[in-house]
């Protein structure tokens, strides 16, 4: 893929270059695919000419049908639980709901209007849980490629219209789900186009050529399906516990800072530069300084919660800034350090997430007039 990307596509740079991005539809992945396509025509010309006296391949059809269900299953499982037990999205933190809309990317937008209602996350990681459980069984197969169908259409949707960075790999799943309707398709067409009676579906599969392999693979399936689900959900459950784990620290959340002094005097009438903080946001990786021009600086901190202190390096300088916190009460917090040869004080009062419509105005099942702001 890179030598193509170079040679044939005369590119370059960080779009010949594998390197953790996030995104799964990168210069390289649209390669691959092509690649994929290509490869996949090629070998179907080679083949065909190769073995054009048969007639049909039924049991590999079989067998590729029973790999494809298989793999979407898995697949859909994962993301479904990953809403089931909120990973994927997740609640607003302070950041987000001190943001103004136009600041938002689409994606972002997307992941704040998710995360906003863990009950509708939830529902929809049960729709996809829903598709995959009947995908893995073949009496039930059909009716679980027609809704993974439905759930992965509007994902794919929700990834094209909301820039999310899974393109590709939505539209695989979709033409997974696609493919696997094909055998029936003549059937769905006249049951719900046409209002013709059909008959029953052909449900035979790839007969294992042992009875002691038949019957193991009987009792396999639905205990393995067992398994995976209920370690599926523990490794999400225990994955939710890490990451919240992960945002706890001495010094978490958002903040307004109410006020700074640099030598003991407010800082506008000494060096006003220093004066435009305007909000922090931190937790136990990451803090934010949003200034009031609307620009923010990213920092790494580094907790010591014997002496109270903690040091921040500069993500884009990596210069070190030592300060000492101490609570005034639940809300209100001062850091003391230096910048430069100057003492300097910020007093910083928490910010409240439940003051945000948002975050508070919760369901209602009687609304006399709509609540749209």
């Amino acid at each position: 893929m890179p030598w193509l990307a170079v040679h044939l596509f005369h590119l370059s740079g960080t779009r010949v270059t594998y390197f953790e991005t996030g995104s799964g539809d990168t210069t390289l992945d649209y390669i691959q695919n092509l690649l994929f396509i290509v490869a996949a025509a090629v070998a179907t010309i080679v083949w065909s000419a190769l073995d054009r006296r048969r007639k049909e391949y039924g049991t590999l059809r079989g067998w590729l049908g029973i790999l494809l269900r298989l793999t979407l299953a898995l697949t859909l499982f994962a993301y479904g639980f990953s809403k089931i037990v909120p990973l994927q999205f997740r609640p607003p933190n302070p950041l987000r709901l001190t943001e103004t809309y136009g600041e938002s990317s689409p994606m972002g937008l997307l992941w704040i209007f998710m995360g906003a209602s863990m009950p509708y996350t939830i529902f929809s990681g049960l729709a996809e849980a829903f598709a995959a459980a009947l995908l893995v069984f073949r009496r039930t197969a059909l009716l679980g490629a027609l809704a993974a169908v439905a759930v992965l259409l509007n994902i794919v949707m929700l990834n094209f219209c909301y820039d999310v960075p899974v393109k590709l790999y939505s539209s695989n799943l979709l033409l997974m789900a696609l493919f696997l309707l094909l055998p029936d398709v003549s059937r769905l067409a006249n049951v719900f186009l046409l209002n013709r009676t059909v008959p029953p579906a052909n449900l035979t599969v790839p007969r294992l050529p042992k009875r002691w392999m038949r019957v193991t693979a009987n009792v396999a399936l639905p205990l393995l399906l067992v398994i995976f689900v209920a370690m599926g959900l523990r490794g999400h459950l225990f994955a939710l516990r890490s990451l919240e784990a992960g945002y706890t620290a001495p010094i978490n959340g958002g903040f307004d800072v109410e006020a700074i002094q640099i030598n003991g005097q407010p800082a506008a009438a000494v060096d006003p530069s220093n004066a435009d903080w305007k909000q922090i946001f931190a937790d136990k990786n990451h803090w934010l300084l949003r200034k009031t021009d609307g620009t923010s600086s990213y920092f790494s901190p580094t907790y010591r919660p014997k002496t109270n202190s903690v040091e921040l390096m500069s993500a884009r300088t990596r210069s070190t800034f030592d300060f000492d916190y101490s609570w005034t009460d639940a809300d209100h917090l001062v850091l003391k350090g230096k910048l430069g040869n100057e003492t300097f004080v910020a007093h910083l009062q928490k910010i409240d997430e439940k003051k945000f419509l948002l975050t508070s105005r919760g369901f209602h099942w009687i609304s006399e007039y709509p609540f749209n702001r």
